[in-house]
């Protein structure tokens, strides 16, 4: 059974990678430099999402209940933000208004992806 939760993890990373690389050649305001740069960027994204995503939902929860799960958004947004800044060769460039719809497109499809990966598995 771990066989299966391993290989599911691995895919979903995968999964990540190729998307977040192929929206770099979809989208002029997201550039990603290379496949190894999509990794970093894949690999931190995950972690901040494992470690420190639960901890501020934990605490965040009161202003969550009262804007009815659009805080979770929010915070979601600000974490591929904030990762973008950290690592080296993914930039998001233009106005206030295309950035943030970038964010909001990799979130998207990131969750995308992550959907398709879970019901491949749930029909094994």
């Amino acid at each position: 059974m771990t066989i299966i939760y391993d290989n599911m993890f691995l895919l979903y990373f995968i999964v990540n990678i190729l998307v977040v690389y192929g929206l770099s050649s979809i989208l002029d305001q997201f550039m990603v430099d290379s496949l190894a740069t999509s990794f970093w960027f894949v690999l931190v994204l995950s972690i901040f999402n494992m470690t420190i995503i639960p901890i501020i939902k934990f605490f965040a929860f009161p202003v969550n209940f009262l804007t009815l799960g659009l805080f979770n958004t929010l915070l979601n947004l600000a974490v591929i933000g904030f990762t973008t800044n950290l690592i080296d060769g993914v930039t998001i460039t233009g106005d206030r208004f295309s950035s943030l719809l970038v964010l909001v497109i990799i979130a998207v499809s990131l969750s995308v992806g992550h959907s398709l990966v879970a019901r491949y598995f749930e029909d094994k």
